[in-house]
């Protein structure tokens, strides 16, 4: 994503009867979305990334 492009259509949503929050928004030709689930019961987190269009994801994960 070119940080300097202008982002739209943002928007943030929080389920209540599932637990999954999510953000979505398009910038420089390509929809961006992710979202977000934490169990604490099971210590896990899940997130998926997504882009479609112009640009891709690209990116480097490391958990601690």
């Amino acid at each position: 994503m070119n940080i300097t492009a202008p982002v739209y259509n943002y928007q943030r949503k929080l389920d209540m009867s599932t637990g999954v929050a999510s953000v979505a928004f398009e910038s420089d030709a390509t929809s961006y979305s992710r979202e977000y689930f934490i169990s604490y019961p099971h210590q896990l987190m899940f997130i998926r990334l997504k882009a479609t269009g112009k640009n891709k994801l690209d990116l480097n994960t490391s958990f601690n």
